[in-house]
C-alpha cells in the first residue's frame, strides 16, 4: 500500500476512513490491518460467530 501511505497525510480524515466487511479473517482482515498500517481509520465488521458457522 505505498500509494496509500505516500497520500494519507494530505487527504481529510473523512476521506481516510474506511469500512471493511468480513473483518474477523482472511481477505477482510488483511485488508483492514494494511489500512490501519497506512494510517486509515478503519473499522471491522463481521458476523456472529453462530451465523457465520451455518
Amino acid at each position: 500500500m505505498t500509494t496509500a501511505t505516500a497520500s494519507v497525510t494530505t487527504m481529510p480524515k473523512a476521506a481516510r476512513t474506511c469500512l471493511v466487511t468480513r473483518a474477523s479473517s482472511g481477505i477482510g482482515f488483511a485488508t483492514a490491518l494494511e489500512l490501519l498500517r497506512a494510517g486509515y481509520t478503519a473499522y471491522g465488521v463481521a458476523r456472529p460467530v453462530a451465523t457465520s458457522l451455518r
